[in-house]
């Protein structure tokens, strides 16, 4: 599953360097494992029950019901998991956006500016303060979207 040669790890690798220390990286890549490992065994489980539900199909009516009722439960627990999964990956994103220097507070301190009432527009206030803020005119600009005129 190692793909060395992938063209698309390259350009991962440099956002990554410039996005992460090396602490940053390593806790990362472990909470990655924990979650790789989690929704495996999980999965494995619901493989377990979806064998049970297969197996109780072949068996009476009765059991007909019992596994359907067996595959509902497999399917919702199936639901959570991936539910859980998506919550865990945006609270990974927010830790991520809201750190100090993070894109939240280059907004804020974008919005703050043009709020000051210092720039006649919204694009010369985000062609002049985005390299300071060390984020692309179009970040800058998509900042200042929908804010009050000063």
């Amino acid at each position: 599953m190692d793909k060395v040669d992938d063209p698309r790890l390259e350009p991962l690798l440099a956002q990554a360097r410039k996005d992460f220390s090396f602490e940053d990286a390593i806790r990362q890549w472990a909470i990655e494992k924990i979650l790789a490992a989690d929704i495996l065994q999980d999965f494995l489980a619901l493989l377990a029950d979806q064998g049970q539900a297969l197996e109780a199909w072949g068996k009476s009516k009765e059991s007909r019901r019992e596994a359907v009722k067996l595959h509902a439960e497999a399917e919702k627990k199936l639901s959570q998991k991936l539910d859980d999964a998506s919550a865990r990956g945006r609270a990974a994103a927010d830790t991520l956006h809201n750190k100090p220097g993070g894109s939240r507070e280059k907004v804020a301190a974008i919005r703050n500016l043009w709020a000051s009432g210092k720039y006649s527009s919204r694009d010369l206030c985000a062609e002049q303060e985005c390299a300071h803020m060390v984020m692309s005119f179009s970040a800058a600009r998509k900042a200042l979207r929908n804010a009050p005129k000063p």
